[in-house]
């Protein structure tokens, strides 16, 4: 268990694969760093951790039974990849997730996967959308999602920025 009540960070660089059972739990304001060629695989039921989970390089693969239901926010850049195989796996009404650069969401097919918000390069995307690959029947087809046909589906109601109208008084 990896706990902290103070803002923490917690690095895991790793170059082969690595799964860690219920026998690894992030609790506390953690926030959790991947980077490396490797694939982490997590595969506890609930991680607790209200820090970020950012997957800088290499694979972070989230099994169906695993859930990160508090983290603050997920950012996946350049070299990360960010697996999915839970529909359950975050709080749809709180979960940004951002990705950067040659990062990518890799979901399962046949899932669809809420979320609060989706930004991708800096530009956050409209909400109420589902969001996937090429192959899958996504209302917006991006890169970052590869050739899967799993979907991100972002919570309707909040406004981008960009939609945003001024009225003058």
């Amino acid at each position: 268990t990896v706990t902290s009540v103070k803002p923490a960070v917690f690095k895991m660089i790793g170059n082969g694969t690595k799964s860690y059972g219920a026998n690894l739990l992030i609790a506390g304001a953690v926030d959790l760093t991947w980077s490396g060629a490797g694939t982490y695989t997590m595969s506890n039921k609930v991680s607790t951790t209200t820090g970020k989970l950012t997957v800088a390089a290499g694979t972070f693969r989230l099994l169906p039974e695993g859930s990160w239901t508090s983290v603050s926010g997920i950012v996946v850049t350049e070299q990360g990849t960010l697996a999915v195989e839970n529909a359950a796996a975050f709080d749809a009404g709180k979960t940004e997730i951002s990705v950067s650069g040659s990062g990518q969401l890799r979901i399962a097919d046949g899932l669809t996967v809420p979320v609060a918000k989706l930004v991708v390069n800096g530009q956050r995307q409209r909400s109420g959308r589902t969001f996937g690959g090429p192959r899958s029947s996504a209302e917006v087809k991006l890169d970052i999602f590869g050739s899967g046909a799993g979907l991100l589906k972002t919570q309707p109601g909040d406004v981008p920025d960009d939609e945003i109208v001024l009225s003058s008084g």
